[in-house]
């Protein structure tokens, strides 16, 4: 075992603790590298929107974009409160055939 001294305090570590204080300093550097990537994905690929597309043609995308969003969301909403009202008022009811309703206890 190896002795390692923090803080005043003197620690004894097994192999096996520095093997995994090694992987994990080492997938921490991995990580860190990772994310540079993706920073500098982003950066080049912000640059190549612009010669891409016209500020126009952008503000446009993002308009469709957060409109469809917004829509999705009413849809999401509404289909839960009609299913809540259904719910509440005994929607089995709803069903005109004798025994369909029982397919879906």
């Amino acid at each position: 075992m190896k002795r390692l001294k923090v803080s005043g305090t003197t620690v004894e570590l097994s192999q096996e603790m520095k093997e995994r204080t090694a992987a994990t300093i080492a997938l921490a550097v991995k990580l860190s590298d990772t994310r540079k990537i993706f920073r500098e994905i982003r950066i080049a690929s912000e640059r190549l929107a612009g010669l891409l597309w016209s500020e126009d043609e952008i503000k446009e995308k993002d308009e469709v974009i957060e409109n469809f969003d917004g829509s999705m969301q009413a849809m999401v909403y509404y289909t839960i409160k009609n299913l809540e009202a259904y719910q509440m008022s005994n929607w089995m009811e709803l069903f005109d055939r004798e025994g369909e309703a029982d397919e879906f206890k």
